[in-house]
């Protein structure tokens, strides 16, 4: 697995009250992570890079655009995730989000995706700035509530998706959402049983100001088991994937 580099030993949070954000609202940013001007030449690169591979798929292409690959042994970005999860981290996916997604209300556990149980964080930073019209929407503590708090409080309905992610029909009342608008280079770390959805969905909107990028970095603990389904997208076959991915410890 590609592991970040330069990791520093395991600290608290850095300020306590930042950890009763974390507990209490499942979330924590955003936070600066990259400056901007830095992160729209990343997004350049990462744009040309994807363009000249001629690969449709945006999952695991640390494996195959240096730009990603580089950002990925920044230490910078992993600061947070030492203070919920150890000194010792595992980068098991990457996805890149390009274009204008208009995603549901879901969580990010991929249960199904671990042999076992796992605690895996989702980070999402942001290349391009996230426009409140085309940003990330959390509904805040929601981690804290089983399956159905959360289909009785939002008046929503759960559905299991493949390997034991969670989607939900129906919309949750603006009051209980927060819009999570990010400048190019900040990040927000969130609890894989967080609900969020874009705001293009919460909105209802079919168009929006702008596009944008960002980056998800799905990470675990080393001792993480996972099966062969994980690596079963990127570019290559599955194998060829996870081989790269192994080579690369």
């Amino acid at each position: 697995m590609l592991r970040a580099v330069y990791n520093s030993l395991t600290r608290p949070f850095e300020r306590p009250w930042r950890r009763r954000e974390w507990e209490r609202r499942g979330v924590v940013g955003p936070v600066r992570i990259v400056h901007r001007c830095n992160a729209v030449g990343i997004g350049h690169d990462f744009r040309q890079q994807h363009k000249r591979s001629g690969i449709a798929s945006t999952m695991n292409r640390h494996v195959d655009l240096p730009a990603l690959a580089a950002l990925c042994k920044d230490s910078r970005i992993w600061r947070y995730a030492h203070e919920i999860l150890g000194d010792r981290l595992m980068l098991w996916r990457t996805n890149m989000f390009l274009g204008n997604p208009i995603l549901p209300w879901h969580e990010d556990r991929y249960a199904g995706l671990f042999v076992g149980e796992a605690f895996s964080l989702s980070l999402m930073l942001a290349i391009e700035d996230s426009p409140p019209d085309n940003c990330a929407v959390v509904a805040p503590g929601s981690h804290r509530l089983t399956i159905g708090d959360k289909e009785r409080r939002y008046a929503i309905e759960a559905r299991w998706q493949a390997f034991g992610n969670l989607r939900y029909a129906g919309q949750v009342a603006v009051e209980s959402c927060e819009f999570v608008s990010m400048e190019a280079g900040e990040m927000i770390v969130f609890h894989p049983e967080l609900m969020h959805a874009s705001s293009g969905h919460v909105n209802g909107l079919t168009d929006v100001s702008a596009e944008r990028l960002s980056i998800v970095f799905r990470v675990t603990t080393p001792a993480a088991k996972l099966r062969d389904e994980a690596f079963a997208h990127g570019p290559g076959d599955g194998n060829a994937v996870r081989r790269i991915i192994e080579a690369v410890r």
